[in-house]
């Protein structure tokens, strides 16, 4: 009579992250959509105004790991998301990605909430910062 012993094992899965483009332009757009797919992360959407990505955000409070924001939008500022979205109990990573970066607009965005401030020239240093936000166990909580 054989006696079976039942080993079992943990698999462990990746868990994609979930980022939300705030972009008004179409290639930045398409550019970040890959370069957040390439660091394992999975774009759930993009608004191009600040109302548009306001509501978003209500609406899908706590869904996502990462929000990339342009300050500059076709309608409204970048600025206006961010302060609404710092205050949101249950928010992402503010990652502001914008082509005006000046030190007194990096305080600014910082003071607002921004977790990670980039200017569209360091597009490099944002993959790293996404990459480190995607190997996380879990997202760290804001401070």
């Amino acid at each position: 009579m054989c006696v079976g012993v039942a080993i079992s094992r943990t698999w462990r899965q990746k868990v994609k992250r979930k980022a939300f483009i705030v972009e008004d332009a179409p290639e930045v757009v398409a550019t970040l959509r890959a370069l957040l797919a390439d660091e394992d992360f999975e774009v759930l959407a993009s608004a191009a105004t600040e109302q548009d990505a306001s509501e978003w955000l209500q609406q899908n409070q706590g869904n996502c790991d990462v929000v990339t924001l342009d300050l500059l939008l076709a309608e409204g500022s970048g600025f206006g998301v961010l302060r609404q979205y710092a205050m949101s109990p249950q928010r992402g990573k503010v990652v502001v990605f914008s082509g005006f970066i000046t030190d007194s607009v990096r305080e600014r965005c910082v003071a607002f909430g921004a977790d990670a401030v980039f200017s569209k020239t360091e597009s490099a240093q944002l993959a790293l910062y996404l990459r480190g936000v995607a190997q996380r166990e879990e997202p760290e909580a804001p401070s």
